[in-house]
């Protein structure tokens, strides 16, 4: 999980003429997606030992997402990779304006993100048949159960996405999400 910034302090040069992309995801399924992954145990022992954490704090989804921008949310997130804003990896300074971005696109629409990308790398297929649209797509963890047998895995309430939404308006605006979008 590196940054765009950690690309200009290793390489300037490099990272300054290099044709820059990325994927960004729509706020509230990030959020969901680490949820579940990391009370599914993560990579590693850090992610196993927050996931647990979590879990611990946090029986359900919904009081993962109620409990955004509290002060047990915020003490987790500060240390979780997974749950940081996305216009942190895009950007050089921390104001959210400031992308250093050549192309951002969506994971909602991988293959128009994948159709650009492959026109300026040389060397990628024009067409990758692996990549799936965003009516394939699913977000990681929809449909197991990680060991929380008994636990719905898409409990969530308006009020819930709201939270979320709002703890990441930053990323909703700067990548022109709208709570509407959520299905």
């Amino acid at each position: 999980h590196k940054s765009i910034s950690d690309y200009y302090r290793s390489d300037f040069s490099f990272a300054a003429g290099a044709f820059k992309f990325s994927v960004d995801r729509h706020p509230f399924y990030r959020f969901k997606s680490a949820y579940y992954y990391l009370v599914g145990g993560g990579m590693n022992s850090k992610d196993k030992k927050i996931g647990s954490l979590i879990h611990d704090s946090f029986p359900t989804f919904e009081c993962f997402c109620n409990s955004v921008g509290s002060e047990s949310f915020m003490r987790i997130y500060n240390v979780c990779v997974h749950l940081r804003y996305q216009y942190k990896f895009l950007n050089l300074t921390d104001k959210p304006g400031s992308i250093a971005m050549t192309y951002v696109g969506r994971l909602e629409n991988l293959q128009e993100f994948w159709d650009v990308v492959a026109s300026q790398v040389p060397l990628l297929p024009v067409r990758d048949p692996g990549v799936m649209n965003a009516t394939q797509y699913s977000a990681p963890g929809a449909g197991e159960s990680h060991g929380f047998e008994g636990k719905p895995l898409i409990n969530f309430s308006r009020s819930g996405m709201e939270k979320v939404c709002d703890f990441y308006e930053k990323d909703m605006c700067l990548f022109s999400y709208n709570l509407l979008e959520i299905g």
